[in-house]
């Protein structure tokens, strides 16, 4: 693999639980260095259309939290991948139990985007050995806010910076880039984790000038929208990204 990273976003169990399975399957044979497997949720809070379809469309099949984790473990172990929730399916379940399930499943982490940096600090202790959980940056972040965030990427956890005031699949304005770029100098000072990229990461392009600025882009709504056309068009997007991030090497 190239040494900017390209993460995929797929909602478990969209458009169906085989075609899932195939769709992780060719984002491993594309070239996707980690897969952020999302589970289905009724208030995505952080996520726009393409992905709330997507989530409304895997709950009505009767994808559940166990059922996302047996997903996880039948996919092949040399594909990396974290679980991207919202902290409540967690916490009714009990936070270790919960991590545990998920580490024994093949994730190597957690992304909650509706955890702010004080809780996550708080559910640190409940994380098994091998297991990090994922923070967050915005363009908003202040320098002593950043500082404390920065301090929570342990066990090789990636910082996640969001590119823009928004949710995902939001369409990017022509300085977001100069932004981004200055707040990953930021962090860079403060933090060896690798920092990459998301919301609004659309095509081959947004993802080559992202990668410029960060050490890789993690890419949603343009990747379920695109499985949602078929397995052809999502195959030529992902290796439309790779090549173009392989080329910053």
């Amino acid at each position: 693999m190239g040494a900017k990273k390209l993460i995929l976003y797929l909602t478990a169990g969209y458009p169906d639980g085989s075609r899932f399975a195939r769709a992780a399957s060719v984002a491993a044979d594309e070239g996707v260095d980690i897969l952020e497997i999302g589970l289905p949720f009724s208030d995505p809070v952080a996520d726009g259309p393409v992905i709330q379809a997507a989530s409304a469309v895997a709950i009505r099949s009767g994808v559940t939290f166990e059922r996302t984790l047996a997903m996880s473990a039948r996919l092949p172990q040399s594909l990396p991948r974290v679980l991207m929730t919202y902290a409540n399916p967690i916490f009714v379940r009990g936070w270790s139990r919960a991590f545990s399930l998920a580490r024994s499943a093949g994730f190597s982490g957690a992304i909650l985007p509706d955890i702010p940096v004080e809780e996550l600090a708080s559910i640190e202790p409940f994380r098994p050995p091998g297991f990090y959980l994922v923070p967050f940056v915005a363009p908003t972040t202040s320098p002593d806010r950043l500082s404390r965030i920065c301090r929570t990427a342990r066990d090789g956890a990636f910082i996640y910076l969001v590119s823009l005031r928004g949710i995902t699949g939001a369409r990017i304005g022509d300085t977001v880039a100069e932004e981004v770029t200055a707040v990953t100098r930021r962090i860079r000072r403060l933090t060896h984790a690798p920092v990459y990229v998301g919301f609004g990461i659309r095509t081959a392009a947004d993802a080559e000038k992202f990668g410029r600025c960060a050490d890789g882009v993690i890419v949603g709504s343009s990747a379920l929208a695109a499985l949602g056309r078929g397995l052809a068009p999502f195959a030529r997007l992902i290796r439309q990204m790779r090549r173009k991030l392989d080329r910053l090497d």
